[in-house]
Parts: C-alpha cells; sequence; structure tokens
C-alpha cells in the first residue's frame, strides 16, 4: 500500500458476529492510516467485495452533494502541505498516531470539479506511467542479470 493501492488478494479473511451490520467499504471511500510514520489516503475506486477496516485506518465517506471528489481529497491529503500537517500534528513517541480531531482539522482547497477532475486525471496517468517505468526496469534488470551470468558462467568455464 506504499503507493495507495491495496493488495485485496492479500487481505486476511475472517466471518463477523454480532447483531449490527458491519460497516462495509464502499466504491468511493477513502482510507486514511493514522497510524505508523507516514499517514496516507488510499481512494477506493472499487471495493471487489465486503471487507472492512481494522483500527488502523479511519474511513473516509463524501456526502453526496459534496464540493469535493473523494479521489481529489485523498490526492491532496497525500500533497506534501498535507503530509507536513500530519508531521507536526502527530502524537506519540513509539507509535505516533493521528487523532480524528486533527484530520478535521486539515486544511483543504476546494477547486472548480473540472480542476478536480483534471488533477485526479493527471495523478492516474503519473502512477501508470510509474507502473511502466517500474516493469522497464525490472526488465532491464532481469537482462543485465541474464547478461552477467552467461558472461561470468563462460569466462568461470574458459579459466579451467
Amino acid at each position: 500500500m506504499d503507493d495507495g493501492s491495496i493488495l485485496w488478494d492479500s487481505l486476511i479473511r475472517t466471518e463477523l458476529a454480532g447483531r449490527r451490520q458491519p460497516n462495509w467499504l464502499q466504491q468511493d471511500d477513502i482510507l486514511f492510516l493514522i497510524r505508523g510514520s507516514r499517514n496516507i489516503a488510499v481512494f477506493l475506486e472499487d471495493v471487489p467485495f465486503n471487507c472492512v477496516i481494522s483500527p488502523h485506518f479511519l474511513l473516509l465517506r463524501a456526502k453526496p452533494d459534496a464540493e469535493i471528489l473523494p479521489a481529489f481529497a485523498a490526492w491532496q491529503m497525500n500533497q506534501i502541505p498535507a503530509q507536513r500537517y500530519f508531521g507536526i500534528s502527530a502524537e506519540g513517541s513509539a507509535q505516533r498516531s493521528i487523532r480524528k480531531g486533527v484530520l478535521s482539522d486539515l486544511p483543504i482547497v476546494i477547486p472548480p470539479m473540472t480542476e478536480q477532475q483534471a488533477v485526479i486525471n493527471l495523478a492516474l496517468a503519473a502512477k501508470k506511467e510509474a507502473a511502466i517505468y517500474s516493469k522497464l526496469i525490472a526488465n532491464r534488470e532481469q537482462e543485465i542479470r541474464s547478461v552477467a551470468s552467461r558472461i561470468l558462467n563462460t569466462n568461470k568455464d574458459s579459466k579451467r
């Protein structure tokens, strides 16, 4: 989740007992990591199955008439000004955490919806490009290992 993505297949599955219906995660929810050294927001574009969050997260859900797109809010929470604010406002020494009140006091800029959507599109394009570059780098490293293995094993055999 370092890059803001959830590895859905690696989540712990359990049966929830109790009379109350669980607060299942929904599309367009934001998960905010309140404990630890990095306090990031994760926008849920899709939720493939019923799941709930652990106490390490705070669930943020936009009201239907909100003037801010959830994806834009999550993006803004991950930017340097908000991260600086969380760093200053975090409490605890061994286990740093963000209180709900600190999060609700976060200064948020709300530009027009068209600008919010443009920023989201730009951020998604950058994320896709980063994934492509990571794959290219991994392919190049594999190529170098293969060449090194071939050369070093060939030279090792020729020295005998």
